[in-house]
């Protein structure tokens, strides 16, 4: 090695091990992922246009004490609008905005909340009792029906109400009972607006005698961009509300945020248009316990806290939280290429180039790993079927990687729907695959089979797959992600990993072995002159 490249190396490693030092020893950032997470963000933006009449916004938000949760700070940003706290006909807490602009223009209202644990994790001061209510009709003989058939069935009161929940959710399709008891309160009560199993139980609960609610809200188990709020039941037992349908934490709580209760919604306006609403979940980084600025000796108190100026505004944390979900998993790629050269470079492993196993490593992160092997596979043997059949033609390159790339839509677009068709709601991730990158794998795949034969190709989709998988385990492994993004110097060490391997020219790992018989030849040949 030449004496620039060696120095351009150590600069890299003395660089980022420098800034790493500096942070934890005096901005105090973690080395360590928290072992829980103590705070949560929830963040509502809600876009709308105005014109130049009253308007009003109404906005559920969550109840200040909560099983296991509490919300100790909110703000609202809604410049020349009044905001006030009240609560709906139902008994839900929301605010209201409402004001007037002179000239038609788009508004933006912003609404954040932070959540922290508390120790109770039963609510037994009820927010309103549910009051059970008998249905009469049609609709109140499926559900005497369905409740007979379940009591037979069940064991105490909570086991009861958990398997109703589970009963209605598999047999609601199929049911003749509930699809009436369904249609019967569509034409009673108006449009369901809650989840069609939560509100059904809950019916069928009040019909039993017991009080009971519907309840939306959010998990709180990673971060969530676009966040749909999901629903379930609470029932009261035991002198509190016990939820069922919603997996509990280890700790015996909830990791669930309540929105609202009942058949509300989340959001209602007058006198607005275009109305755009999205909900984001974030953890809050905490740094550690000792102060901050704690700097050995004599350092003036100005360039300690320039020091630390610089040092926030290059951060991580100076970031938007919308664009720190984004960098949490870009700043993870860098790793899953140099683990990508490590396999091709050191072991001898074959991959449809560096690019595709990352790629493809990304899409599992949202169709998790079963899904997605499943589904990439599927992709992949359509795919190339499909290039075999084009073959016939003899078409031209480009026009036949055109050919093939519509094929792998069509088939992403039927496997969407087919799974959607069988309530398999992983298929639907099909979407997140990377469809050019998934069209060279294809073609490339076809040009193999056909020059070096089918155990070639086969080995490289194998080798591939591998890689991808060591690759989604890499970047999605929580003490890389929490080092990467509080420490994105580190990604300097990466660049000079890559850079030595760059000049590794000896032996693959997988190449000893078949070389081995030659250099035993080429041994004894040498021996006997």
């Amino acid at each position: 090695m030449k004496f620039p490249f060696v120095a351009v190396v150590l600069a890299l490693f003395l660089v980022a091990g420098g800034l790493v030092a500096f942070k934890v020893r005096w901005m105090n950032y973690p080395v360590l992922p928290p072992a829980e997470t103590p705070l949560w963000v929830v963040k509502a933006e809600i876009g709308f246009d105005t014109g130049t009449g009253p308007v009003t916004l109404r906005l559920a938000v969550p109840p200040k004490l909560q099983p296991g949760l509490q919300v100790t700070d909110q703000v609202t940003l809604l410049p020349g609008y009044s905001c006030q706290e009240q609560l709906s006909a139902s008994d839900n807490r929301q605010i209201v905005w409402s004001g007037r602009d002179t000239v038609p223009q788009r508004r933006q209202l912003v609404y954040r909340a932070i959540v922290s644990p508390r120790t109770e994790t039963v609510l037994t001061t009820p927010v309103r009792p549910a009051t059970p209510t008998r249905l009469g009709g049609l609709t109140g003989e499926a559900a005497d029906r369905l409740l007979q058939e379940w009591r037979e069935a069940s064991a105490d009161d909570l086991t009861q109400a958990r398997q109703l929940f589970e009963d209605v959710y598999e047999e609601w399709p199929g049911n003749l009972d509930l699809q009436r008891m369904a249609e019967g309160l569509a034409a009673v009560g108006g449009p369901l607006r809650s989840t069609l199993a939560a509100t059904l139980t809950v019916r069928l609960l009040r019909q039993a005698g017991w009080p009971a609610r519907s309840v939306h809200g959010l998990l709180l188990q990673q971060d969530w961009y676009d966040a749909a709020p999901q629903c379930w039941v609470e029932i009261w037992l035991r002198e509190g509300w016990q939820r069922i349908g919603l997996e509990a934490d280890p700790d015996g709580g909830t990791k669930a945020l309540v929105l609202w209760y009942d058949d509300d919604d989340m959001l209602t306006s007058d006198g607005v248009g275009n109305l755009e609403r999205i909900v984001s979940v974030s953890r809050l980084p905490e740094r550690s316990s000792r102060p901050v600025g704690d700097f050995p000796g004599p350092v003036p108190g100005s360039l300690r806290a320039g020091l630390e100026h610089l040092v926030d505004t290059v951060s991580s944390f100076s970031l938007p939280p919308r664009t720190q979900a984004v960098y949490r998993i870009l700043l993870t790629v860098p790793l899953g290429a140099l683990l990508v050269i490590f396999f091709r470079n050191l072991i001898g492993l074959q991959t449809f180039g560096i690019f595709m196993p990352v790629l493809i490593a990304l899409a599992f992160r949202e169709t998790r790993l079963l899904w997605g092997i499943a589904l990439f596979l599927l992709v992949i043997t359509g795919g190339v079927l499909a290039r075999f059949g084009l073959m016939r033609f003899k078409l031209l390159m480009v026009p036949r990687l055109g050919a093939i790339l519509t094929l792998v839509v069509l088939m992403m677009f039927g496997i969407s729907l087919a799974t959607q068709k069988f309530e398999m709601i992983g298929g639907l991730a099909v979407a997140l695959f990377p469809m050019v990158v998934v069209t060279m794998t294809i073609e490339r795949m076809s040009i193999i089979w056909e020059e070096h034969g089918m155990r070639r190709a086969l080995r490289q989709v194998a080798d591939s797959l591998f890689c991808a998988i060591m690759v989604y385990l890499l970047i999605t492994n929580l003490l890389v992600e929490h080092l990467v993004f509080f420490f994105p110097e580190l990604l300097l060490v990466c660049l000079a990993l890559t850079l030595l391997a760059g000049r590794y020219a000896g032996y693959r790992l997988l190449e000893i072995a078949r070389f081995k018989e030659l250099a035993k030849d080429i041994g004894d040949v040498e021996f006997h002159s």
